[in-house]
């Protein structure tokens, strides 16, 4: 599988086992939990649950116990102790920066010190993952080459750490959200460059996949209630439009959008697809969440396609056992 570079707190190999997938976003838990093997995989259990308004604000917990509770209740129904969990967009960063070709932890040491000049975090209060961009060359003049990084408040990781771990569920791993979403709806095989919309209940997400990674990730306060007034579909084409161009302007050269693909709960509803597409005058889709989990063509899904548009990110985060086999 793709896309294992944004992730925080990687487990060693001999703690890596089927585990759920959790996302915890400002409104719903979201959990999902897969058995079997790639090929022949079916979705074990999912589930959805409100969390009380103002537990978690802007992807901060002010309310730990209303989402322990939340959590425990998901974990006693599926009796279930082990899970990936998805830090909000809102609170993580994702960046590039050089260092020599070495092991993971000589790469992390010299990206270290380089780390505040490209996200908003000291590094002593940061916790961050750096992979080697296997698409780079060697950088003219140096035998450096680029690091994607994906980083994150410690303060932000640790208390969704806590919530879970009180609730009686030990986290392998965490993830940006992005990167979750994208292991599941952007096929291993799929070379083209994206723009995938996370349209959610508490925010919309714009992520730019290239080159088998999200490259680019942003979050902008449009929510998909119950229905999407005009002018929410106006003010979400501009942003879109925006990204795009910013994109083809500052990303690497010749690397054009050349399709959109959307997810989340606003992107069941109506004209959602059909706006974004004569906006942009690119082919738009519903994303198929379980490409990467199973053929829709061979097994039928468990959940209804409206519904499971909402599970992305659950998805990707199941996902991630089976990335390593």
């Amino acid at each position: 599988m793709h896309n294992t570079l944004y992730r925080l707190f990687a487990p060693p190999r001999f703690l890596i086992m089927p585990a759920a997938g959790i996302e915890i976003s400002d409104a719903f838990v979201r959990a999902l939990s897969f058995s079997g093997s790639l090929g022949t995989m079916r979705v074990s259990w999912w589930q959805e649950e409100a969390l009380p308004r103002g537990a978690i604000v802007g992807g901060t917990i002010s309310d730990k116990s209303a989402v322990v509770e939340v959590l425990k209740k998901i974990r006693i129904a599926h009796g279930f102790n082990f899970a990936h969990i998805s830090i909000p967009e809102q609170k993580s960063y994702l960046c590039e920066l050089e260092a020599p070709v070495a092991s993971p932890e000589e790469a992390r040491l010299t990206i270290e010190p380089h780390l505040e000049e490209q996200v908003p975090i000291r590094a002593s209060e940061a916790v961050f993952d750096a992979v080697l961009d296997k698409q780079s060359p060697a950088l003219a003049g140096s035998t450096n080459r680029m690091y994607r990084v994906a980083a994150a408040q410690k303060k932000i990781v640790e208390s969704y750490a806590e919530v879970c771990v009180t609730a009686g569920i030990a986290p392998l791993s965490f993830d940006i959200e992005a990167g979750a979403i994208t292991r599941a709806i952007i096929g291993a095989r799929d070379s083209r460059s994206l723009l995938v919309v996370n349209l959610s209940e508490d925010d919309t997400g714009l992520y730019v996949f290239s080159d088998g990674a999200v490259r680019f990730a942003s979050t902008v306060p449009l929510v998909a209630g119950e229905s999407v007034p005009e002018e929410i579909f106006r003010a979400l084409a501009g942003e879109v439009t925006r990204v795009r161009e910013f994109w083809e302007t500052h990303g690497e050269a010749g690397k054009k959008i050349q399709g959109v693909v959307a997810c989340g709960r606003g992107a069941a509803f109506p004209h959602t697809l059909s706006t974004l597409s004569s906006t942009l005058h690119l082919p738009v889709e519903a994303a198929t969440v379980w490409q990467n989990a199973f053929s829709v063509e061979r097994a039928v899904p468990p959940m209804s396609r409206d519904e499971s548009l909402r599970f992305a990110a659950p998805i990707g985060l199941a996902l991630r056992y089976f990335s390593y086999i």
